[in-house]
């Protein structure tokens, strides 16, 4: 602790390890100001974000089509009887689902990397930099990227396996309840801690890399982290949003044209709401820290 760090209470307890600096104060202004300028970012950084939103669109395509394939190939057009969690991991097991879970996963993998870059060149271009000194620090913090996202992915993964313990133990224990749908309730329900673990560690990763424009890994982190105190209503209200513009379009009586146009111009409006958010997370994490 240095000398100019206050000195804690002695009544007050403390759950921050001794080697975790202290986070910054927030100031409620400063936010709000931050939520206004956002607005104004992402507007003029349009351009940038349909030029990306084309990219992104090309690069989830491989990971869907291996999926697609490799489903096809393991499980065959038969559909599953009852299409409740039991019956899906019972087949699953029968008839090698895991081979093609683990080659979406590879596939999904290598897309995220490469989509590393990309999303560095959007904030720099939602922070108001050239086009080609957008490209610059794409290029240059890469590697910076890339080990801010290890790094929190490992911890998200520990986090994860705890997280989901009590699933898989409502699982292993109602495996035999007859009533296949309890055990399916009881299961979600025991799901709901690995979402927000989840949850927050993308908003986190989002803040991390914004911040690795401008600092190193170390400080990439800790600024992401002590951002998700006064960005985290912003990544909720997109990030709902964005779900409301996906999977329940699905269910609209619209022929397959008209929901191809609904579905990718929900999508565009997405990728949009999500610039938002990403300049936001920019100026929390390029705020000058007392």
């Amino acid at each position: 602790m240095s000398a100019t760090d206050p000195t804690p209470s002695s009544g007050t307890l403390s759950l921050r390890p001794s080697f975790w600096p202290r986070p910054p104060a927030s100031d409620p202004v400063k936010q709000k100001a931050y939520r206004r300028s956002a607005w104004k970012d992402a507007y003029d950084a349009r351009g940038a974000t349909f030029v990306v939103h084309l990219l992104i669109l090309g690069l989830a395509a491989w990971p869907a089509i291996v999926w697609r394939n490799t489903v096809a190939r393991a499980a065959g057009p038969a559909p599953i009887e009852q299409g409740v969690l039991l019956d899906l991991v019972g087949q699953g097991e029968e008839t090698g689902l895991g081979g093609a879970l683990l080659a979406f996963v590879f596939a999904g993998g290598l897309t995220l990397f490469l989509s590393v870059p990309i999303q560095l060149g959007w904030i720099a271009a939602l922070a108001g930099r050239e086009r080609r000194e957008c490209l610059e620090l794409a290029i240059q913090r890469w590697p910076r990227a890339i080990a801010v996202t290890l790094a929190i992915g490992l911890i998200t993964a520990i986090a994860l396996i705890l997280a989901c313990l009590p699933a898989y133990f409502l699982h292993t224990s109602y495996q035999t309840e007859p009533n296949a749908r309890t055990h399916d309730l009881l299961v979600l329900a025991g799901l709901i801690i690995p979402f927000v673990v989840v949850v927050t560690a993308t908003a986190w990763l989002d803040l991390s890399r914004a911040a690795c424009l401008r600092q190193g890994i170390g400080e990439s982190l800790k600024r992401g982290w002590w951002a998700l105190r006064g960005s985290s209503g912003t990544y909720t209200w997109v990030t709902l949003l964005r779900f409301a513009l996906g999977p329940p379009l699905l269910l609209l009586p619209l022929p397959p044209v008209a929901l191809l146009i609904v579905l990718q111009s929900a999508a565009i409006v997405a990728t949009f709401l999500r610039s938002r958010w990403l300049a936001e997370a920019w100026r929390h994490v390029a705020a000058k820290v007392g």
